[in-house]
């Protein structure tokens, strides 16, 4: 790990403020093996073939002070912190960078999908627009007005996953990454007369959420 920060205290020390940002590189991860010829006959061992780099940072920012109420101490502080940070695989057996495993060059939490276009509206629209039949609206491969339209980002006039790598994805792209980022939090704190109180809340900024199986109502004809 390689980090740098950065401490800063002044109003004579009631104003802090610690920042850091550092470089996370994770090496030999035990994982998959490499592809072998069928003639081995079994199951290729597993083995420490897999490395991942995280870069990241934290910043947080706090005041303390006190005053005088009804001739004693009143005490307070408040801390806020804010952090990012983001993971990329730097090796790993997947040499034909398929899409439905990791790769190297991923950003850990990728959520690869494809892009809507709206609704179509009428039959004429629906001719007019690239083929999607496998996302059948029926148990026989048709689809309606009203229906999803999903865009042909391709062209090739119709809506498929290709080969389903990152050199040949179809007409899915990555719309987002379910990973937490711009995590955040504040502390709240006082202190008057032997009466105490705290809060702490906390959040995240970002992230992308895409249903489980056991959600998959919520997509209807589409799960």
């Amino acid at each position: 790990t390689k980090n740098i920060g950065l401490d800063l205290a002044m109003a004579s020390g009631r104003l802090v403020f610690v920042g850091d940002a550092y470089i996370r590189t994770t090496t030999d991860m035990y994982t998959i093996g490499r592809t072998l010829p069928a003639v081995f006959g079994a199951t290729p061992p597993k083995g420490n073939y897999a490395d991942l780099e995280t870069k990241g940072w934290e910043v947080s920012l706090s005041w303390r002070n006190a005053f005088d109420l009804g001739s004693k101490s009143f005490n307070y502080s408040v801390r806020a912190t804010l952090a990012d940070s983001r993971s990329v695989i730097l090796k790993y057996n997947n040499p034909d960078k398929l899409i439905s495993d990791y790769y190297v060059g991923q950003e850990i939490g990728e959520i690869w999908g494809y892009t809507s276009d709206g609704f179509f509206i009428d039959d004429e629209d629906i001719a007019n627009h690239a083929d999607q039949s496998r996302f059948k609206s029926t148990s026989w491969g048709e689809y309606f007005p009203g229906d999803i339209k999903l865009k042909d980002l391709n062209g090739d006039g119709k809506v498929d996953p290709g080969s389903e790598t990152v050199d040949d994805p179809g007409d899915r792209s990555i719309i987002g990454n379910d990973r937490a980022r711009y995590t955040y939090g504040v502390n709240l704190s006082a202190d008057w007369n032997n009466f105490f109180f705290s809060a702490f809340f906390q959040g995240v900024g970002k992230q992308d959420w895409w249903p489980s199986r056991e959600a998959s109502y919520f997509w209807g004809q589409y799960n």
